[in-house]
């Protein structure tokens, strides 16, 4: 995002989102799903209102929105199981 020079406001919007994200991921438990499934599920599920703010601009940065999301849902997911105390 910031090679790309956008906003700053939707750099730390970007970053506040995904600080907020590992909270949620660390205490959440969706159906006792495995950590890094419980942590794509809802990275997936919060993007979803972003992806429809961004797709009445640029409907060519849905799919790596999701991607990012779920990729990074997937490593926070992991990470909260590997280093629960």
């Amino acid at each position: 995002m910031i090679i790309q020079k956008l906003d700053k406001y939707s750099i730390v919007s970007a970053f506040i989102q995904w600080i907020v994200l590992g909270i949620v991921i660390s205490y959440s438990n969706v159906f006792g799903l495995e950590s890094w499934l419980n942590g794509l599920v809802v990275s997936v599920f919060s993007s979803f209102p972003i992806v429809v703010l961004v797709m009445k601009e640029d409907r060519k940065s849905v799919p790596v929105i999701l991607f990012m999301s779920t990729l990074l849902g997937s490593i926070v997911g992991s990470l909260e199981n590997t280093l629960r105390l």
